[in-house]
């Protein structure tokens, strides 16, 4: 009979699942007016006394006097307003709520008194652009994986954000192979340093005619044609950054590869050949080592204990080897300048080979 009173139909864990959801409005849809989230229904459930909670002290309980039913396939959209001349031009709002959502990460929880139904964690979102659920994946367990969220691609509403709100997403794209990258418009296996395949041949730790953070550097030479895609250089501690690219990495054997804390020549101290930034420090006192790795495959390792202010520390050019270069007396220091015009009167330069090959230890 209509108006009659039914008990509700409460969800269980699972049947629910988030599915999508929108923490950062672009301009000038405000946040208050513009976030919102999508649920999808496994089974038939009503919302009623549904619990929304952000992970705060606060909660929202959605009431409403009149069943607010989904059946099994359908989506519903759960906003901070439901009128769609101020939430961005979404029609089809459910209900609205008055949880907010973090742009710089949180969590969205749904519960049924004291039994959670479902939740999705999240880190910070992008300016405009909906995270969606891959619709391969729409369970309450493959939503608390990240990698299964996506970028949502599709325009909605009236303002420039991106999202599927109450319809279905589109697929995520499938995750890059590690062991390809792009090149010439097609992908090919990447070519990984083996052991002693790159070797660790000069690094300046304390330069003097600029600081530390712009002209630090640490060389590499080539033994062979590779791609340096995925390599590691790290310290002894937690210092260490990863060449990551889709596009191939490609190095030619028997030159040098330089990572210097800044590119510029302006500001590096004259290094102009720099391949890349160099993203860790290097110690200028006490005992320390430089790694280079990739994965679990350790490709050269050196030891050093100590640097002399100005000048670079580099491997003696007949010991370019990964096991030679552990050897004791097999480093010294540079006893080259460079710089971008050394000559001049007054110029103030740093004594290295960076990018060139090194001179003999005497």
């Amino acid at each position: 009979l209509i108006g009659e009173a039914v008990p509700i139909a409460r969800p269980r864990p699972g049947e629910l699942v988030i599915t999508e959801f929108l923490a950062n409005p672009k301009a000038p849809i405000e946040d208050t007016n513009g976030e919102w989230f999508e649920i999808y229904a496994l089974a038939p459930v009503d919302l009623n006394e549904l619990v929304v909670s952000n992970g705060g002290t606060r909660n929202h309980v959605i009431k409403s006097a009149n069943c607010l039913r989904l059946e099994a396939g359908q989506y519903a959209v759960l906003a901070r307003k439901s009128e769609p001349e101020i939430n961005g031009g979404i029609a089809n709002v459910l209900t609205a709520v008055s949880i907010s959502l973090a742009n710089n990460g949180g969590v969205i929880i749904l519960s049924s008194g004291e039994t959670e139904i479902d939740r999705v964690a999240y880190a910070t979102s992008k300016d405009g652009v909906a995270a969606q659920l891959d619709p391969q994946k729409l369970t309450a367990l493959d939503n608390d994986n990240a990698s299964n969220f996506c970028d949502a691609v599709d325009p909605y509403g009236t303002g420039d954000n991106l999202g599927t709100p109450g319809a279905a997403n589109k697929p995520c794209p499938l995750p890059p192979d590690p062991n390809k990258c792009n090149e010439n418009g097609g992908s090919r296996l990447i070519d990984p340093p083996a052991v002693g395949d790159l070797v660790i041949t000069e690094f300046m730790a304390d330069p003097k005619a600029v600081l530390d953070n712009q002209g630090e550097y640490v060389e590499l030479f080539v033994k062979r044609n590779l791609d340096l895609n995925g390599i590691e250089i790290k310290n002894e501690g937690t210092g260490r950054f990863t060449l990551e690219s889709a596009d191939c990495l490609p190095v030619l054997a028997n030159s040098h590869i330089v990572f210097v804390k800044n590119t510029d020549p302006t500001v590096n101290g004259g290094i102009a050949e720099a391949y890349s930034v160099l993203g860790l420090n290097l110690s200028n006192t006490g005992a320390h080592k430089i790694i280079v790795q990739r994965g679990e495959v350790l490709i050269d390792e050196i030891s050093y204990d100590g640097s002399t202010a100005g000048k670079s520390t580099q491997l003696d050019i007949g010991k370019y080897d990964a096991a030679l270069n552990d050897e004791a007396g097999s480093f010294c220091v540079s006893t080259t300048q460079y710089g971008l015009d050394c000559t001049a009167e007054g110029a103030v330069c740093d004594w290295g080979t960076p990018g060139q090959p090194n001179g003999a230890c005497q």
